[in-house]
């Protein structure tokens, strides 16, 4: 997998536990995602994305991983969308934030990060929506609803389309 995109509507009962939105990992793979909540004030939430592209570098380690994190948005009661996009040939990464009303929740960029060019994803762990393949104690404490993975990257107005024509909880 090179460009993604990934969007959900989520209802956060918890959004102290980090919990996770959709991962490819597992204990010992070179290359994963991990998309999930990222420590925030209270009232408040926030959004990391995990990569490891698996590259090989000259003094024979794998390449660190990075992660991206959001900027806070405030917490809204009920039903959020976010969205958050990967190139692969820059290595930027984007989420966006969006609430419920198809004219006032209106998605917004809620930040912009450097992550690592070129593929991820070289790996055999499942996909798994809500946690990882191996389980660590953290099961999503939140509702999903219409979470797609697109394989490009969409802009800011399709995603908007995405959240305007999906919100169906």
């Amino acid at each position: 997998m090179e460009d993604f995109t990934i969007t959900c509507w989520l209802n956060v009962r918890d959004p102290s536990n980090l919990l996770r939105i959709v991962s490819k990992m597992g204990l010992k793979d070179a290359s994963f995602f991990d998309f999930r909540l990222a420590e925030a004030p209270a009232g408040s939430i926030k959004f990391l994305l995990a990569l490891r592209t698996g590259r090989i570098l000259d003094n024979g380690y794998v390449q660190k991983g990075f992660e991206i994190v959001s900027e806070d948005c405030e917490l809204p009661f009920g039903w959020l969308f976010v969205a958050v996009t990967r190139d692969s040939n820059s290595g930027l990464v984007s989420f966006y934030f969006g609430g419920e009303d198809p004219s006032t929740g209106v998605v917004v960029p809620i930040g912009i990060g450097d992550g690592p060019r070129g593929v991820i994803l070289d790996n055999k762990a499942a996909l798994m929506i809500g946690n990882i393949q191996v389980n660590l104690g953290r099961a999503a404490n939140a509702d999903f609803s219409d979470l797609r993975i697109y394989t490009e990257v969409l802009s800011p107005e399709m995603i908007e389309a995405v959240r305007v024509q999906n919100f169906n909880p």
